[in-house]
């Protein structure tokens, strides 16, 4: 198979930024060895979870369509179209979650570096908010 299509329902998640805050003790940032205040990353929550809701559907898909990953030396494309309840988020953060989730499917592709065509798309559907994915095989070797 050469192409890989799936649909992940509900409302889609874009990739949130990771935040980082401050040790704090006394009141004041507990300072490292290099002089610097010592802290403590975090993801949230949502969009960890909405990852694992999108690499479980990659699996999934993967498995039923008799999709093989394949090397690195193919060139990919992917589509992702987003359909929320309202025009809300940025397209780039919806598109990142997607890549990120399929890389760590571990059966879409070896890593998302390999994907030289992207198109992407957001819609309003109030009914039916989802995420459609497409990942093509484009065939030739990749020139790195």
């Amino acid at each position: 198979m050469t192409t890989l299509r799936f649909v992940v329902p509900g409302a889609p998640v874009p990739q949130a930024r990771h935040r980082s805050v401050a040790l704090m003790r006394n009141g004041a940032p507990v300072i490292g060895k290099g002089g610097r205040p010592i802290t403590h990353e975090y993801g949230d929550p949502r969009s960890k979870a909405y990852e694992a809701k999108v690499r479980d559907t990659a699996l999934y898909a993967a498995r039923t369509q008799s999709w093989k990953m394949p090397d690195a030396k193919v060139r990919l494309g992917v589509v992702v179209r987003v359909w929320r309840e309202r025009r809300a988020g940025d397209l780039d953060n919806f598109v990142k979650q997607a890549l990120d989730a399929m890389t760590k499917a571990g059966n879409v592709w070896v890593d998302d570096r390999y994907v030289v065509a992207l198109s992407a798309g957001m819609g309003v559907d109030k009914a039916r908010p989802r995420m459609e994915i497409e990942v093509s095989i484009l065939g030739g070797a990749n020139n790195e």
